[in-house]
Parts: structure tokens; sequence; C-alpha cells
């Protein structure tokens, strides 16, 4: 292909994404190869309308968010290749919360300035995101906690669970570009994760009371031990002292 001046690198970008990381170092044979997006013998290189359609053969439910999206219609107008756009074509790295917002490594900051209404709305869901996941933190840390005390916190898991998987819906629901329709997914992972810090709570003051309770009974122990001994001590001295006489 390098005599018609057509890139040669894109097995060594492949061979460095997500995707070529999934089937040649993970051996995940699920992962696309170059006949997933390009076909075989009739192979073509998709146009710009064709890369999201490509794309959409593994990731529909993120295309249908995108096509309802403000980005839709920009994108079409300027002719720009949808996907590709933020994560690029043959050197696909896995996504991150550091792509949406205004901070380093952010993707919308390519298209939005400084100050207007598309940053701020990235910077908005972005927000989003970072709530929740502080939200999963602080359950964590309470659930292990209590699970080093000793206490069963499987059920509130499965709360903390339900949470980190609204995170993961989340993240794909920012592609329809609604800092609306994102808080409302985070506010469901709150709740859940809310929900597993409260057991997680309730465990660590069970566990509180307990060594309280357990601290009064060996007082209580320890001072009838110790009237027993007085006791003791007294009636041995009386015995003495009848002996004596």
């Amino acid at each position: 292909m390098k005599k018609y001046g057509i890139p040669t690198s894109q097995y060594s970008e492949y061979a460095e994404s997500v995707h070529g990381q999934a089937l040649l170092v993970r051996g995940n044979r699920q992962a696309p190869a170059c006949n997933d997006c390009h076909d075989n013998h009739g192979a073509a290189p998709p146009g710009v309308t064709s890369v999201a359609n490509v794309c959409a053969q593994c990731h529909s439910a993120t295309r249908d968010l995108f096509v309802r999206s403000p980005h839709k219609t920009a994108f079409d107008t300027l002719g720009m290749a949808e996907c590709t756009v933020c994560h690029g074509t043959h050197r696909i790295q896995f996504p991150t919360d550091a792509m949406i917002g205004g901070g380093t490594g952010s993707v919308c900051v390519q298209c939005h300035p400084g100050g207007s209404t598309g940053l701020a709305a990235a910077t908005q869901m972005r927000a989003s995101l970072e709530n929740l996941k502080a939200a999963i933190a602080d359950a964590d840390a309470v659930l292990a906690q209590a699970a080093d005390a000793g206490m069963d916190v499987s059920t509130a898991r499965l709360d903390r669970d339900e949470a980190n998987t609204q995170l993961i819906l989340t993240r794909a629901t920012t592609h329809a570009a609604s800092p609306q329709q994102v808080a409302r997914s985070i506010a469901t992972g709150v709740t859940s994760a809310g929900k597993a810090k409260a057991v997680g709570t309730a465990a660590l003051a069970e566990v509180a009371f307990r060594r309280r309770g357990l601290s009064v009974s060996i007082g209580v122990i320890v001072f009838v031990a110790v009237l027993l001994w007085l006791k003791y001590r007294q009636i041995r001295t009386s015995n003495q002292g009848g002996h004596a006489t």
C-alpha cells in the first residue's frame, strides 16, 4: 500500500489498541480483528458515514444514544465520522472518565472552547460521574471496615455492586450528551451506594454496641470476682481467728 501513498501503520496501531490487546494478548476471540470492520475479500476502507455503522455492530446501545444526541446533527453537518472523532480508528484506547469534561485528556475540548455551553455540559457530566465514584468509595470503605470486624455485609455488597453497574451504564449514557439524563442515572447509583453504606454503618454501630456490652460484662465479672475474693479472705481470717482461740 505504501507505493499508493496509503498508510501502512494500521496493524501496529491495532496491536496497541484495546481491541488488539484483547485478541493478541489476552486471546479473546470475540474481540474484533481486521475483517470484522473491513470484511474479507471485498474489503474496502470505511467511509465517513459507514465507520459508525461498523462500530455499531458491537456498540449498538452506545450508537443509539449518540444518534439521539445533539452531536449527531452537528457531526453530519460538518461531515465528521462520529465515533472516531473521540475514540480514534485503529489505535483505540480503553475509554476513561478523563475523556469527559475540560481537564487533561478530555476529548470535549477539541470542539468546545472554554466558557462554551458544550464544555459546561461536559464538565457537569464529569462531575456527576465523580460524585457516584465518591459515593461508591465511601460505601466500600465502610463495608470493608465492617467485614474486618466480623460482620456479614454480603447483602449490602449487592447494593454496592448495583451502584457500580449504574456507573458503567452512566458512562455509556454520556454519549447522549445530556447532563440531565446522566444526572438521573447517577442518582440511581448514588441511592444504591447510600443503601450499602447505611448497612455498613449500622453494622459498625452493632459492633460498637457489642464491644460496650462486652466491656460492661467483663467489668461486672471482675467486680463479682473481687467481691468473692474479699469474702473468701474474710471467711478465712475468721476461721484462723477461731482456731487461735
